[in-house]
């Protein structure tokens, strides 16, 4: 019992930014234990791109897909990318994801999702959920994208890689 004060402690701590300022760093994003319904970014922008420019910071979280059916949806893994090559990589490939074709066959879904929580200087996040089987669908809630088609699957690799 004595954890939980310490542990409010720190994250004063780090929210201050070391003690600075208590606006220097927006409170980071942390992963919803079970896959959210919806992932609808309201990030400005967001409905130009599935990862409007100035991330600082990317929370990538694993959700498991339908086997077992009682972990269906629950966290399995997550991974804190900071700003960088790697960081200004995943935008670009997000960014330059291809449309979903208007009509095709998605045969072997399994539920299987990331999510991916990109950070800002400034709130709000941008969220965009990615679909890792079946059409492998890559949405923000304003924009659909597919990870099927080139450049997709080398992005779920370089995810896939990240989350271990």
């Amino acid at each position: 019992m004595l954890l939980l004060p310490l542990a409010a402690a720190l994250a004063a701590v780090w929210a201050s930014g070391g003690g600075a300022s208590l606006s220097a760093r927006p409170a980071p994003a942390v992963c919803p234990s079970r896959l959210p319904s919806s992932t609808a970014s309201v990030r400005p922008g967001a409905g130009l791109e599935l990862v409007p420019q100035g991330a600082s910071a990317l929370l990538l979280c694993a959700y498991r897909g339908l086997n077992p059916a009682s972990s269906a949806g629950r966290l399995e893994a997550r991974r804190v990318v900071d700003a960088g090559a790697e960081l200004d990589l995943l935008v670009h490939e997000f960014n330059a994801l291809r449309p979903s074709p208007p009509f095709i066959s998605c045969p072997m879904d399994n539920g299987s999702t990331d999510l991916a929580i990109f950070e800002y200087p400034t709130p709000p996040a941008a969220r965009i959920s990615v679909g890792l089987s079946g059409c492998r669908i890559v949405q923000n809630g304003h924009l659909t994208r597919t990870a099927s088609l080139a450049p997709g699957p080398a992005l779920l690799e370089r995810l896939g890689a990240l989350l271990g």
